[in-house]
């Protein structure tokens, strides 16, 4: 195992659509059979959003042209772990961090892992979805309006 270390309020685990129904079934649950890494972990990202710094995004985004990137971002899963009602330990994946981007913030614990199962409780999907402005009622003929960001909760409800 790594280092212990500490992580963010939510880490994110970044999984392919098609694996959505046994998540919210089963939660995450670590491969004991890994063959590359730590065996049994779940593993995740220790940042606040996406980037061409994840996992598998940084491998897909080198083998096409940066204009597509925003696709490969909107083409995963994203399962937002509350990391501190959870309680888990957390630790520094060293073996990701120098087998891929070893230059891009070193000192950053951005792949992080941990050897407990998670269960649904802690987990939340989301998406990089397309942005919306939503205007909101008019008060004494003000109208204010607010921005949805790309990242966000994905309404599963809608989808199944």
């Amino acid at each position: 195992m790594g280092k212990i270390t500490s992580v963010e309020r939510y880490v994110y685990h970044v999984s392919h659509p098609k694996n959505r129904l046994s998540i919210l079934k089963n939660g995450l649950i670590g491969n004991v059979n890994h063959p590359f890494n730590v065996k049994g972990a779940v593993f995740a990202h220790n940042d606040i959003e996406p980037s061409i710094e994840w996992y598998p995004m940084n491998l897909d985004c080198m083998l096409m042209p940066m204009k597509q990137y925003f696709q490969v971002l909107e083409a995963y899963d994203y399962w937002r772990i509350d990391a501190f009602s959870l309680g888990a330990d957390w630790f520094h994946d060293e073996i990701m961090t120098e087998e891929t981007w070893p230059s891009i913030r070193p000192t950053h614990k951005l792949y992080v892992y941990t050897a407990t199962n998670i269960p649904l409780e802690y987990l939340t999907l989301c998406k990089v979805q397309e942005e919306r402005v939503c205007l909101h009622q008019a008060v004494e003929g003000v109208v204010t309006a607010s921005l949805k960001p790309a990242f966000r909760p994905y309404h599963i409800n809608r989808y199944l």
